[in-house]
């Protein structure tokens, strides 16, 4: 029986997987915000750096690879989130941020919204208050999310970002961590994905702000 449901369960992953998985998926994460009065003092982030390294057919999933092997493709890979996969495992379409998004936008909103909820000032360029904040940077280490066949499918995200200049955090903890997975026992589905990414991402500023004194 067991051997006769892992046929049929082949047969439909690669029926059902068949016709979205080719295509590329632009997808909005949210990152919530919460408002809250600030207490601390004032801060700016001056960058956000994309260090993230693409593969050309890495063997490992969770490398970061683009559909056609575009990883000279600046603009591609700055908004790539993830690659999904055929009912076989094969590495198909990639999964990314809106046009005019990227992966280094969307952390630093994540670190706004962290900061925010801690009690600092964002302070955005040209405001008032600016050129006297407190200027942070980050590079973007990881940030991507990938498919594991198994007796289910699952979908695994796991960014990684180290924090750069006077962050107010406590003991040194300059590198961050962010993790999300979702498991699924017939296909995944854009909504899935974008679940994924918005736990991922959730994960990522709650680790941040937990950093934050």
């Amino acid at each position: 029986m067991n051997v006769a449901r892992n046929v049929v369960l082949t047969v439909v992953l690669g029926i059902v997987l068949a016709g979205c998985a080719a295509s590329r998926s632009e997808l909005v994460v949210p990152v919530q915000k919460s408002a809250v009065t600030p207490t601390k003092g004032a801060v700016k982030i001056v960058e956000v750096v994309d260090r993230r390294i693409f593969e050309i057919d890495p063997g490992n999933p969770s490398t970061p690879s683009v559909r056609d092997n575009e990883i000279h493709n600046k603009a591609l890979t700055a908004k790539a989130v993830g690659r999904k996969r055929g009912g076989w495992g094969n590495a198909w379409g990639d999964v990314v941020l809106p046009e005019g998004q990227t992966v280094s936008g969307l952390v630093e909103t994540i670190l706004e919204a962290a900061l925010t909820e801690k009690g600092y000032a964002v302070v955005s360029k040209g405001a008032a208050g600016y050129d006297s904040a407190l200027p942070l940077s980050a590079d973007v280490l990881k940030f991507w999310s990938w498919v594991n066949f198994g007796m289910d499918i699952k979908i695994t995200h796991r960014s990684e970002i180290a924090l750069k200049g006077p962050w107010p955090v406590s003991e040194g903890n300059r590198l961050i961590h962010g993790d999300a997975f979702y498991n699924s026992y017939i296909a995944i589905t854009e909504e899935d994905w974008v679940e994924l990414l918005k736990n991922g991402a959730a994960s990522l500023k709650g680790n941040v702000a937990k950093a934050l004194q």
